[in-house]
């Protein structure tokens, strides 16, 4: 597969039978170049009618695909274990598998996603390969908040560093603080997001998420500018979608990551394949795919 800029959804995201999206949507998002009927042939492959229309697709796979609202990806089996090997190839073909690299070679942000400790030191790492292949940026940007982290995070990097962290801040600081780091990147500026948790519309407490990490970034008033995001599959489209939906548009955005483990989970392929649909349908109310974890 052809390393891009995004390699994404295309034909099918911007008409679904021949209907376009608004000029101003058009100028915001990306445009891809899958088709619908790559995205049609994993319907029919899960046994699911071909939808009419996008906004059908998107329910569909809200309805089907996506995880409950305070479930991590952590938590939840893979009911598709056993057609790894059918599905797989669908989902590398929508853009969901294959890593994603950067074309132009200077931005203004370097810009890392917050994960789980084993995906975060991913990412990082991912990030000084780029730098050590002369892609550049003025700012580092972690971002990421207070979530607590998990029993199996804190035994992790117990194992690798001899030391504990309470929150994945704590992470990120940590990998930036013993990571062996060129000079000419210590140089740059560094931020630690660190996003609160947050209430809920049902009044229950949420940690923070990829959607409200981006947000406390917002309200520090970065000015506009290139960004290389850094997230890995099968995230890239999904957390690509959010930095759009969210930042305005004089931010110029370039999501990258490296291609998804041979042992991903295809549920978790699938929950972030159906939350890049949502956010892409207009017709769909997406503050709880933005804000939810």
């Amino acid at each position: 597969m052809i390393q891009k800029n995004l390699f994404f959804l295309c034909s099918f995201l911007v008409c679904w039978l021949g209907t376009s999206r608004s000029a101003n949507a058009c100028d915001k998002w990306p445009s891809f170049d899958c088709s619908r009927e790559q995205l049609s042939t994993l319907f029919k492959t899960l046994g699911f009618p071909v939808p009419a229309s996008y906004h059908e697709a998107a329910q569909c796979a809200r309805l089907h695909f996506m995880r409950k609202p305070g479930v991590e990806r952590w938590q939840v089996h893979d009911g598709y274990a056993e057609r790894k090997t059918e599905l797989r190839p669908l989902l590398q073909a929508l853009g969901f598998v294959d890593t994603i690299a950067p074309v132009q070679k200077h931005f203004r942000y370097g810009v890392i996603f917050g994960a789980t400790y084993k995906t975060l030191a991913k990412r990082f790492s991912h990030m000084m390969m780029l730098w050590q292949q002369g892609i550049r940026f003025d700012q580092l940007i972690f971002l990421v908040g207070q979530r607590p982290l998990q029993t199996f995070e804190q035994e992790q990097i117990l194992a690798a560093y001899n030391c504990t962290c309470a929150m994945e801040t704590d992470i990120a600081k940590l990998l930036y603080e013993r990571g062996s780091l060129p000079d000419d990147l210590k140089k740059i500026p560094v931020l630690f997001v660190d996003a609160p948790g947050y209430r809920a519309s049902d009044g229950s407490w949420q940690r923070p998420t990829t959607g409200s990490t981006i947000s406390s970034w917002l309200a520090s008033h970065p000015a506009p500018g290139s960004i290389v995001a850094i997230s890995n599959q099968p995230y890239v489209c999904y957390q690509d979608a959010v930095l759009h939906a969210i930042l305005p548009a004089t931010f110029d955005i370039t999501t990258v990551g490296l291609q998804a483990r041979s042992d991903e989970s295809i549920t978790t392929m699938l929950d972030s394949l159906a939350r890049y649909l949502c956010l892409r349908d207009s017709n769909i109310e997406n503050q709880a795919i933005l804000f939810n974890p």
